[in-house]
């Protein structure tokens, strides 16, 4: 993804500046991302297995990472069938506000995606608004054990750190195998 990105800049806006660079959401923010973006825009896991948990992480991440009129879109499931994904979206929007934003507009079930194990489930994209940057984090932890356990659904742990592309001579063109995984090196919580 990183490199699509840089890619994508490439072609798309020669005339600007466009960075990526390979982060997992498991480990701290680095220092010098603290502050230093306008917004954030996530599509973390659901958090059906882990009470919106990966959410909330990828949540905490952006939140560090942008400024004190940092803004913030978060696609998160929203299907009143299910009730999880509300307890999720009620629990996303409370952290928020703990961490000083406000909803400045929900665009509910906008989204339908064709996944195996929910067909039918729907999601919402929430805008968020720093309000009260007297409540931005100022430090960041690893995630804890706990957090990592059903980060991908029930018994479905967070296990990889990167998804690495295998350079090519030609990048235009799909190798077989162009990717590599690298695994998550769990540290004992302190």
């Amino acid at each position: 993804m990183v490199n699509s990105v840089l890619r994508f800049g490439e072609k798309l806006a020669p005339d600007v500046h466009i960075t990526a660079q390979l982060y997992n959401v498991a480990d701290p923010l680095p220092e010098e991302h603290f502050g230093a973006y306008d917004g954030f825009h996530i599509n973390p896991p659901w958090g059906a297995s882990n009470a919106g948990q990966s959410v909330t992480a990828f949540l905490e991440r952006g939140s560090q990472a942008t400024h004190q009129k940092g803004l913030g879109i978060v696609v998160i499931a929203d299907d009143p069938a299910l009730p999880w994904t509300q307890e999720v979206l009620r629990d996303t929007q409370k952290r928020a506000i703990d961490l000083g934003y406000v909803v400045s507009e929900m665009l509910p079930q906008l989204h339908l995606y064709h996944l195996d194990d929910a067909p039918d489930l729907r999601s919402c994209s929430c805008l968020f608004r720093r309000v009260r940057p007297d409540l931005m984090e100022t430090v960041s932890k690893r995630l804890s054990t706990d957090r990592l356990r059903n980060f991908y659904g029930n018994n479905n742990p967070l296990t990889y750190k990167y998804v690495r592309e295998k350079p090519s001579l030609n990048v235009n063109r799909e190798a077989e195998q162009r990717y590599s995984l690298e695994h998550y090196k769990e540290v004992p919580d302190a």
